[in-house]
């Protein structure tokens, strides 16, 4: 199984953190968490996404493969998503 990751940045108001798409693709399915927030380091124009945020997305990206939830979602839809045991 190969997994290609693409992202596609997206710009709210300055008022607001930077998102971006995060798009990826396993075999010949595309998935697509939209509007991710990050946050971008000054000196070096880095990105980055918080341990709570990449956490929650491994979560997201895990139901996608097993079908539980569509594809291609909002990340702000899906954020409040809980682990459980």
């Amino acid at each position: 199984m190969s997994i290609l990751y693409r992202e596609v940045p997206a710009m709210n108001s300055e008022a607001e953190k930077p998102t971006k798409d995060i798009v990826w693709s396993v075999v010949d399915k595309e998935f697509a968490v939209r509007n991710v927030p990050f946050s971008r380091m000054d000196a070096d124009g880095e990105e980055f996404l918080s341990l709570g945020v990449s956490a929650k997305l491994e979560l997201i990206r895990e139901l996608m493969l097993n079908d539980e939830v569509p594809h291609d979602v909002n990340f702000e839809d899906v954020a409040d998503l809980k682990f459980s045991n």
